[in-house]
C-alpha cells in the first residue's frame, strides 16, 4: 500500500487527536497513564483553526484515506510529528518530516528547532538521522499533568 501527504483540513482534527492520544499512550505508557482522546482531540479543535494563519498540519494517508501519520508546523518550530505504530519503519515519518521543513522553509523560516521528550531515544535517533543536532538548551513540560525535562534540536532548514 502507498501513501500520500496532503494538507490538512478541519475534517483531518478528530482523527488526529485519536492518533495523537494513541501514540502518546504508547511511547509514554511509562510517564502517564489513561491519556485521553476526547481531551486531545478538543485541543486539536480548539488550536487548528486559531493557528491556521501561522500554522500547517500535513496528513499522511493511505490509499482508502485512512490517516497514517501526521505533522505540525509553525513559527519555526516543528510542533509534533506523529506517524501510526502500524507504519513505523516505512517512510512515513521520513516523508512527514520532509513535507514539514519544506512547509517550514516555505513559511520563510532558514531554521527549525523541535522538543522531544527526554528519554524517548527512538525519536531522538529518528531526528538526528534527519539531520537536527541537540542545541544544548532543555525546559520543562507537561504532558497528562505530569512535568517532563523536554530537549531542544535544531536544524538549517
Amino acid at each position: 500500500m502507498t501513501f500520500r501527504i496532503r494538507p490538512g483540513t478541519a475534517a483531518d482534527v478528530d482523527p488526529v487527536g485519536e492518533l495523537h492520544t494513541l501514540i502518546r499512550n504508547e511511547t509514554y505508557k511509562d510517564i502517564i497513564s489513561g491519556y485521553r482522546a476526547e481531551s486531545t482531540t478538543a485541543f486539536w479543535r480548539q488550536r487548528f483553526p486559531v493557528e491556521a494563519g501561522t500554522h500547517r498540519l500535513l496528513i499522511a494517508h493511505a490509499d482508502d484515506g485512512s490517516l497514517l501519520g501526521f505533522v505540525y508546523v509553525g513559527e519555526g518550530v516543528l510542533q509534533a510529528i506523529h506517524v501510526h505504530p502500524d507504519w513505523h519503519g516505512r517512510g512515513v515519518g521520513q516523508a512527514l518530516i520532509q513535507a514539514g521543513r519544506k512547509t517550514l522553509a516555505e513559511l520563510g523560516f532558514r531554521f527549525a528547532s523541535l522538543w522531544v521528550i527526554a528519554g524517548n531515544e527512538r525519536a531522538c535517533r529518528f531526528y538526528e538521522r534527519d539531520g537536527w543536532r541537540l542545541s544544548g538548551l532543555v525546559r520543562d513540560g507537561e504532558m497528562g499533568g505530569v512535568s517532563w525535562p523536554q530537549l531542544e534540536y535544531v536544524r538549517e532548514l
